[in-house]
């Protein structure tokens, strides 16, 4: 079996240059940055919800298993 050569000077790497793979193009969004970011904003607040509905149901449960 062949050994791979994965440095960016053999002839892969000149096939990837060719083919546009080589560049950091190929994986950029159509996604304004300012929307992306909007998107991409963190928020607390859901799993907090998600938390107490989850031990409020289960003390509901409990409290009807009773």
């Amino acid at each position: 079996m062949a050994r791979r050569d994965y440095s960016l000077l053999g002839l892969r790497g000149e096939r990837a240059v060719a083919t546009g793979l080589a560049t950091a193009e190929w994986c950029q969004s159509d996604i304004p940055r300012k929307d992306m970011k909007a998107l991409m904003r963190r928020s607390d607040q859901p799993a907090i919800r998600d938390t107490i509905i989850l031990f409020g149901s289960m003390a509901a449960f409990l409290a009807a298993g009773l």
